[in-house]
């Protein structure tokens, strides 16, 4: 990825190259976005042609901007999420009041389309002929094995019950949540459930089954766990892009001690669902942080930096000085990133093929558009389908496309993702935000349609199953129930019926050559 230095370029050049950082502190989906040119940018600022106030106001918008992406490079995670949200809501506010209404109708018109060429497969249209399928890497069915395996059934990659069904999985994420209200909320857990999830875990059962649910994501409950198909996650490492700095690092994953370390995190985290035939499969570590530019921007080392600043006497940095002895001027931090997810990924996946030898291993749940395709590389000999973490309102075809060819055909689950809307008590909401629920189930009905037309997508898992304020970054994280135990009916309504049109065409499916219509889209409230 290359970048741009505002500071060689004139000053509304510098502006227009600053405009496009704004993908790397915005919404997940944008990183990529210093791969635009910066001259259709200053192109598009010089034919608004400012007069000299307007342009004095405008270097100012624009040091305001880069003092605002000082703050958020400060932050993490989806706190850094809601206070870009919050910066590009009052930049708009104070374009608008700057440019004239056809200057603003000129720079809203650009923005927009170059924002819609970010969340859709970009380049021109391919006019060489029919290409190639993708490869479909998973073994035929042979046999039920009594455990959830991938295989290839129906022209598709589908993950299959312990019966030997194909079976798309859809479900919850975080059900423990329910357990640890913000203060403030109702405690359903202490006060309904006498803090027992035995208790808890019929109720959470009839009302995922009855909105079309046949299974949970991390963060299930054994109890749960006991009575619906579940995907339980393992933290492997402390490079969740979330973190806070002090939090956040990078192991030696060449040092022995790291090595004999998470093995044993693995047994114990293991070791309870191994025997479950409701294990769907296994995670390891949430939303990690391998893309080297991302990381610099986003104020954390990166990782083959942490090696080089190691002790000299570290297995790390020694592995370093070795890689570089042997490439010289070759010695590229592509490459030896490549050699860290390489080694990594070898000591998760033996392990954890040793103590669960008969469950599927998704590996890590990467973000979308921050992953480098070396590092599923990599993973792909120790996995069996990848996990993804995609933001936005839109199904990225062209990213979840790279991401499979990058893992050699593999399945992919879709194992973190919402859509929110503002209620009255909270107008702040983490994810993508849409005005109505009645446009959120709209729009996620269309987003499980579009994953299922890829015959590699083995399933979508929304975040999450209840409401929860999380008051230091003053949102909501939204689930399908309020804080009190109450269903916001409008959403599981429709989204019960998408789910059971999903499952009801996933039954059906004729082979990737379907085309699924605007009009069969399940939920939608266009009646």
């Amino acid at each position: 990825m290359r970048s741009r230095t505002p500071a060689r370029l004139g000053p509304l050049a510098g502006a227009a190259a600053l405009c496009l950082l704004q993908g790397s502190f915005g919404l997940g989906e944008t990183a990529g976005a210093q791969d635009a040119d910066p001259i259709s940018v200053t192109e598009l600022i010089e034919s608004l042609e400012l007069t000299e106030k307007q342009e004095a106001a405008f270097q100012e918008q624009e040091r305001l901007r880069e003092e605002s992406l000082g703050k958020l490079r400060q932050l993490t995670g989806e706190e850094r999420q809601a206070a870009a949200e919050a910066f590009q809501l009052k930049r708009k506010v104070a374009l608008q009041k700057l440019f004239t209404e056809e200057q603003w109708k000129r720079w809203d018109d650009y923005w927009t389309a170059y924002w819609s060429r970010q969340d859709s497969e970009p380049g021109p249209p391919d006019t060489s002929g029919p290409q190639p399928a993708m490869p479909l890497a998973a073994p035929d069915l042979e046999e039920a094995t009594g455990r959830f395996q991938v295989a290839r059934m129906n022209g598709r990659v589908s993950l299959v019950t312990p019966e030997g069904k194909p079976f798309f999985s859809l479900g919850v994420t975080h059900i423990i949540a329910l357990s640890n209200p913000a203060e403030g909320e109702p405690n359903l857990f202490v006060n309904r459930f006498g803090r027992d999830w035995s208790n808890a875990a019929p109720e959470v059962e009839k009302n995922l089954r009855g909105w079309g649910y046949n299974s949970t994501g991390y963060g299930t409950p054994g109890p749960l766990g006991e009575r619906i198909p579940y995907a339980e996650g393992i933290h492997t490492a402390d490079t969740s892009l979330y973190f806070g700095n002090r939090q956040f690092s990078y192991p030696d994953v060449f040092d022995p001690g790291w090595q004999a370390e998470v093995k044993q995190t693995l047994r114990k985290k293991i070791e309870p669902h191994k025997n479950n035939p409701n294990l769907i499969g296994i995670y390891w570590t949430d939303m990690p942080l391998w893309d080297l530019q991302y990381g610099r921007r986003s104020g954390k080392m990166n990782w083959v930096e942490a090696m080089k600043s190691l002790p000299a006497e570290a297995p790390g940095r020694r592995r370093y000085e070795e890689f570089v002895a042997e490439r010289g001027d070759q010695a590229a931090d592509e490459d030896f990133l490549r050699l860290i997810a390489r080694t990594y990924y070898k000591v998760l996946g033996e392990e954890t093929r040793r103590l669960a030898p008969d469950s599927v291993i998704f590996g890590e749940r990467y973000g979308s558009n921050i992953t480098p395709s070396i590092v599923i590389e990599e993973a792909a000999p120790w996995i069996d389908a990848v996990a993804v973490q995609p933001y936005g309102n839109l199904f990225n075809a062209a990213e979840f496309d790279r991401i499979h060819r990058a893992s050699g055909g593999k399945g992919i689950l879709i194992c973190d993702h919402n859509i929110s809307f503002p209620t009255e008590e909270h107008p702040k909401t983490m994810w993508t935000q849409l005005p109505t629920a009645e446009e959120v189930a709209r729009t996620h009905a269309k987003y499980v349609n579009d994953a299922l037309a890829k015959p590699y997508i083995l399933g979508y898992h929304r975040c999450q199953y209840i409401d929860r304020f999380q008051p230091h970054r003053g949102v909501l994280k939204q689930g399908l129930v309020r804080a009190d135990g109450t269903p916001h009916g409008e959403l599981v309504n429709l989204i019960a019926e998408t789910n059971r049109a999903v499952l009801d065409r996933f039954a059906n499916w004729d082979g990737p050559s379907r085309e699924l219509t605007p009009s069969e889209n399940a939920g939608s409230p266009q009646r």
